[in-house]
């Protein structure tokens, strides 16, 4: 552990992980940071390490905001696992996920704060395989046409939208919590049952019985969750009430 006045900076040899809450010092080359995770408050704004010893980056977490200076992670090419615990920023035009793209490992990508729409350039990620939104304000997902989400297991959020062409998504695995309400179509509900490998389905029903075709998309959803592959879970579908 190294202590500079108010700052602080600990690195753990045996695991390469680092946290910082405050300004680094002197970092030895030869450590090779491989776990980061950096911490913004009002107070001290972090400085990024060099990016010699960041070469080895696999896993980034970045809890607040530095509206000044936002860190690109596009250029940590071995990233593995992303987490933006404040993404207010993805708000902007010229946000830090534009070169997201580069990232062809990344595998898990975590994003929390008041955001309510998905960047598109996260749907190349084509080895991402869990996407988790659930503490944010993200309702809709990007349409699945097959470019992207092919190896999605986890996708966690609060109140979705069933996209359209979520059929295709063939790894899911966990799928919580989506809405079902009058915005629901047959289609995109009977898209489930294409879902073989789902195990974990958090579904928040919004029907009521004097909305439009409340009966018709409740049998959908039976018939979609029958279709599903291997062992079924028991499932209790509300009823129109």
């Amino acid at each position: 552990m190294i202590w500079s006045g108010s700052s602080s900076f600990s690195l753990s040899a045996e695991e390469n992980f680092v946290t910082v809450s405050a300004h680094l010092i002197n970092l030895v080359p030869r450590d090779k940071i491989r776990r980061l995770s950096l911490q913004f408050n009002q107070e001290v704004t972090p400085t990024m390490p060099s990016s010699g010893i960041l070469s080895n980056l696999r896993s980034l977490t970045v809890f607040g905001s530095d509206e000044e200076n936002q860190h690109d992670p596009g250029q940590f090419r071995f990233l593995r696992v992303l987490g933006l615990e404040d993404a207010e920023a993805l708000k902007k035009k010229d946000h830090q996920l534009q070169s997201i793209h580069k990232l062809f490992q990344l595998k898990y990508l975590g994003l929390g704060g008041a955001v309510s729409k998905l960047p598109k350039q996260i749907q190349v990620l084509e080895n991402l395989e869990t996407l988790d939104i659930s503490r944010t304000g993200i309702r809709q997902l990007l349409a699945v046409d097959g470019r992207g989400f092919g190896k999605l297991v986890h996708l966690l959020g609060t109140d979705l939208e069933l996209p359209s062409g979520v059929g295709n998504m063939k790894e899911l695995q966990e799928l919580s919590m989506v809405e079902v309400n009058q915005s629901s179509t047959a289609q995109y509900v009977q898209e489930l049952g294409k879902l073989e490998n789902l195990r974990i389905l958090g579904l928040k029903w919004s029907l009521k019985k004097d909305d439009n075709d409340c009966e018709g998309c409740e049998k959908r959803l039976v018939e979609a969750l029958k279709k599903l592959g291997g062992a079924q879970p028991a499932v209790s579908v509300p009823r129109c009430w």
